[in-house]
């Protein structure tokens, strides 16, 4: 029987086998296959077309995090996305704003937001209001099940961002999700993190 230390190793590798990441973007962090952000992950990301205020963005939020927190939820991401004719890259990318991938799930002090993409109360209200009869989401879900909440946070932007209010385009899409002052800002760095997502793969 194989021991627990060999199981975890195996797991890394298979996990760094299956990544689409240049190794330049490798790096190990506690024994773990990480994304690291170094001299030549930024000329290497620069090559592919994004920017230094973008890049540092992207490094801010996610240096050293493991491999495996950064694909844990890629199936939720694709399997939504592909349901309600979205981008996986798009709902990955907001879930990192939001919540570093699930390891940011503290809100400030009032707020009702919950899940991968941070979908509060209001909201919730807002798209079971306009959801066919017998179809409706419970607010405990979005704390409870991390892979529902990308379920729900996709069928709002689907049913109610684009269908309801008819919005078209990414930045308009993006500001109706996160209202107020920061939303030009919150656009941006959605922006950046998708574009990091869209170069690394899924």
């Amino acid at each position: 029987m194989l021991s627990e230390k060999i199981l975890r190793s195996l797991v890394r590798e298979i996990l760094v086998e299956s990544v689409a990441l240049d190794p330049k973007l490798l790096g190990t962090v506690d024994g773990s296959p990480s994304i690291v952000f170094g001299k030549n992950a930024t000329t290497y990301l620069t090559s592919k077309g994004m920017t230094p205020p973008e890049i540092q963005t992207v490094s801010a939020r996610i240096n050293n995090i493991s491999i495996e927190n950064f694909k844990k939820y890629d199936q939720a991401f694709k399997q939504f996305a592909a349901e309600q004719g979205l981008k996986p890259s798009l709902l990955k990318a907001m879930s990192i704003e939001e919540t570093t991938l699930g390891l940011s799930l503290k809100n400030t002090s009032g707020s009702t937001a919950a899940g991968l993409l941070q979908i509060n109360k209001p909201t919730l209200d807002t798209l079971n209001a306009n959801l066919p009869n017998g179809v409706r989401y419970e607010y405990q879900t979005l704390s409870s099940d991390p892979v529902a909440s990308v379920k729900i946070a996709a069928h709002y932007i689907k049913a109610y961002l684009i269908g309801k209010l008819g919005l078209k385009d990414r930045a308009s899409i993006l500001k109706a999700y996160k209202t107020g002052p920061d939303s030009s800002n919150y656009v941006a760095r959605v922006e950046a993190f998708k574009k990091f997502v869209d170069i690394t793969g899924m």
